[in-house]
């Protein structure tokens, strides 16, 4: 079986070959969200079926109806299987059922691009930011729809797992309970344990104070009694959240941590973090490396001072952890670098908030206030009464899986000496594909499902170009990067959408993108959002409006560094082509037949000078570009395929001219992009003006700089001397020597010369041998004038 997917990798991350047919999702993985434990569902039941392991005769338990357990429950479904979800409570996601905390799916991803995207983009069961109660109600609804439609998915509220055993070589005995203390026992094919991480562990008489609960830290309203005295201990994402929620006024954790990113107008902060970072090792103590680096940033962009107004004044926090604060490793770093801001802040204005460490050995009551035995300050025990305590020390693992606790130990034991993942899961193409796939077919109503795949099929072929919110960057979301599809623009067969989010003036590529649109002869089409619509059309007028942006790629950041040679490329490969059917052919539209001898003479000319192009990026651009343009700043090639027979006829011509005086393809930016006689210019071109007027019409002598010009774009060039002779060529002299300029060869589109291309091959090269020949004669007559 051929995929990029790792499934074995995905299968034993969740289970051990002893324990074959049960799985635990994401129980030992530090990254857990409510989104990456739905992607570690979707890409276990991925693995499953596509490793053979499960079919449509299984029967498959799931344990749990929370993110994963719900996630891994239709899953499963979908691919045929069936589906008995099972869970404690009366309704599936019911720990967020009434919760006012803010979900988002991406948020602890930062400083990756893409980590304030609102939306989760699952195939399945997907949701975008909002509060928890709001992804349970819509959740909640989709699951019924889905549990209506599929008949092998199956729920069953107010069971408690009892125990798990093994029920000969190939299946699992599961005994639950239900709401009346009745045992119900069940055989399964397969087990998938998604039954949570357990309370937090309490330590005295401190009680459970749940995450996802109303005001489960502290209130939003003033103390009654100032100050007030929290004690939280933990460093990982709880205990730090916790912190910030208790000093911070009004807190809410989406629209603060947008507020503090959007302190920053670039990419410093994500590049001064990564530095902490690349400082220290996992585990180790980040603190001073943020005093190096974030500091100075925080000072830099007044961040402090912003922050100070919004800190409370009627709360007095001791904050502990047993051991460092700010480990590497052990909570996001978003969560780590907001609470290092806060605190810097709190001491600028002088705020109460001790630090605090070691491990909390007791928590006691005395006298409605809890007293915290263990934790030191500078060696001296705490002496403080706290009105709250907050301990974040981690879920109680172990007591969650009690019911499964020989398979659990062995499976930690699995997990510690194969590696525990420390990155949130990305759910890839393959999966998302699959997935969204089998929701299409199976519960999307027929109205809706041509809709559906051709929406799907077109993301296929969709890049968007963006800004990120998170760390201000240019980023583009697609199958294909941008630069890939430049490589390619003139061999595409099928359309590319091309959505633009932002205004033209943010992307400083912005003229290469539109030459490659040009250059693919439209097959790449340029969509824009409403909001710079008008702004991209000005920029390029086949723009249509889009506003269904859909693309569920992870996002990138915008690579454009080779766009303008990816596009050269393209047109080389463009006029290599066509001048391959002339050499064939022996016969070009605008210059007429060329004779069969010439064509043989040109044709390994042609291959050399090719050969060089396509390794010299810099010899390709400068040669491309004073073909496409003989003003002063030679402009690229605008992506016409209009212009491709032009060029044809001027590299017929410079190819031709070689038969008579040897030429060579130069990177040169003043004279020409062609050599001779070693230190001579030629300058061939196709273009067909310079600036506003008519190549036939120009007669500046500053227009042309060159020793011999061979030019397709006119037959004829201005003579405006008093003896008649052409003066607008030749190389400018800058000494009292030789204070005219000598007037070059020319080689023009004209019927003299196209006549010429129809002899043989002796009589073309003798009358290229007398053009030079005359140049020569005229550079000596002009030194023998300046001499006398």
């Amino acid at each position: 079986m051929n995929s990029a997917c790792p499934f074995e990798d995905w299968l034993q991350s969740a289970g051990i070959p002893e324990d074959e047919g049960l799985y635990f999702v994401g129980t030992f993985d530090r990254r857990i969200t409510f989104y990456s434990q739905q992607v570690r569902a979707l890409q276990l039941i991925h693995a499953l079926k596509m490793t053979g392991r499960l079919s449509e005769s299984h029967d498959v338990a799931i344990v749990g109806a929370g993110a994963a357990g719900v996630t891994a429950a239709v899953a499963t479904a979908l691919v045929g299987a069936n589906a008995f979800l099972f869970d404690t409570a009366q309704t599936v996601l019911q720990l967020q059922s009434s919760s006012p905390r803010m979900l988002h799916p991406h948020i602890y991803e930062w400083p990756k691009i893409g980590s304030l995207e609102s939306h989760a983009n699952l195939p399945i069961l997907t949701w975008e930011a909002t509060t928890g109660k709001k992804v349970q109600e819509d959740l909640q609804k989709y699951f019924d729809a889905a549990n209506s439609k599929l008949d092998n998915l199956i729920f069953t509220p107010q069971n408690r797992l009892k125990c798990v055993t093994r029920s000969g070589t190939s299946k699992w005995e599961l005994e639950f309970l239900d709401s009346q203390g009745k045992e119900d026992q069940r055989l399964f094919k397969h087990v998938i344990l998604a039954i949570g991480f357990g309370d937090e562990i309490s330590c005295g008489v401190s009680k459970n104070h749940n995450y996802w609960k109303h005001n489960s830290t502290g209130a939003t309203a003033a103390e009654k009694h100032s100050p007030a005295h929290y004690f939280v201990s933990g460093n990982g994402d709880g205990g730090l959240t916790d912190f910030i929620n208790l000093v911070v006024s009004n807190y809410e954790h989406l629209s603060f941590t947008k507020t503090f990113l959007s302190y920053f107008d670039d990419e410093t902060l994500q590049q001064e973090t990564a530095k902490a970072y690349a400082q220290s090792q996992a585990e180790y103590d980040l603190e001073q490396a943020f005093e190096t680096y974030l500091t100075p940033l925080l000072s830099n962009h007044n961040v402090l001072t912003k922050l100070q107004p919004r800190l409370r004044t009627d709360r007095e926090i001791t904050i502990n952890s047993n051991g460092p604060l700010f480990v590497a490793g052990k909570a996001a770093q978003l969560n780590q670098v907001i609470a290092f801001s806060v605190l810097a802040a709190a001491k600028e204005k002088k705020l109460k908030i001790i630090r605090s460490s070691g491990k909390v050995d007791d928590v006691c009551s005395e006298n409605d206030k809890f007293k915290v035995l263990g934790p030191q300050v500078d060696e001296q025990a705490l002496t403080q009464s706290y009105d709250r305590v907050y301990l974040r020390h981690g879920p109680d693992r172990a007591g969650c899986y009690k019911p499964v606790e020989q398979y659990f130990e062995r499976y930690e034991a699995h997990v510690t000496d194969h590696g525990r993942c420390d990155e949130i899961p990305a759910l890839g193409e393959e999966t998302f594909e699959f997935f969204k796939t089998l929701e299409i077919d199976n519960l999307k109503d027929p109205a809706s499902k041509i809709s559906e795949k051709e929406r799907l099929a077109r993301a296929h072929s969709t890049i968007v170009i963006g800004q990120d919110l998170a760390t201000h960057q240019l980023f583009e979301q697609g199958r294909e990067r941008v630069l890939g599809l430049a490589q390619r623009c003139d061999q595409l067969t099928e359309d590319v959408h091309l959505v633009v989010t932002i205004p033209p003036d943010q992307v400083s590529d912005r003229l290469n993108i539109i030459r490659m649109i040009k250059a693919s002869h439209e097959r790449i089409k340029l969509y824009a959002v409403e909001a710079v619509y008008e702004q991209w059309r000005e920029q390029h007028n086949a723009t249509t409006l889009h506003n269904d942006v859909f693309c569920y790629f992870p996002a990138q950041p915008l690579d454009t560094s080779g766009l303008s040679g990816a596009i050269d490329q393209c047109l080389l490969r463009l006029l290599n082509g066509r001048i391959t059917d002339v050499l064939q052919n022996s016969n070009w539209t605008a210059l007429g037949k060329i004779d069969p001898s010439i064509i043989a003479q040109i044709s390994p000319i042609w291959t050399s000078w090719n050969n060089a192009l396509q390794t010299d990026l810099q010899l390709r651009s400068s040669f491309l570009r004073w073909l496409n343009s003989v003003d002063l700043h030679q402009s690229p090639w605008e992506g016409d395929r209009e212009r491709i027979g032009d060029f044809v006829d001027a590299l017929l011509l410079m190819l031709g001219t070689s038969l008579g005086q040897n030429l060579t393809p130069i990177d040169d930016k003043e004279y020409g992009n062609l050599a001779f006689n070693q230190s001579s210019r030629a300058l061939g071109s196709g273009c067909r003006t310079i600036g506003k007027l008519q190549l036939a019409d120009s007669y500046l002598p500053d227009d042309w700089t060159a020793d011999a010009l061979i030019l397709s774009g006119t037959s004829e060039l201005a003579r405006p001397d008093e003896h008649g002779k052409i003066q607008d060529g030749g190389m400018a002299f800058d000494t009292l020597e030789s204070p005219q300029r000598v007037h070059p060869v020319t080689i023009l589109n004209n019927l003299m010369w196209r006549k010429k291309l129809q002899q043989d091959v002796k009589e073309w090269t003798l009358a290229i041998e007398r053009e030079f020949k005359k140049y020569h004669e005229r550079q000596d007559n002009a030194l023998k004038e300046v001499s006398r």
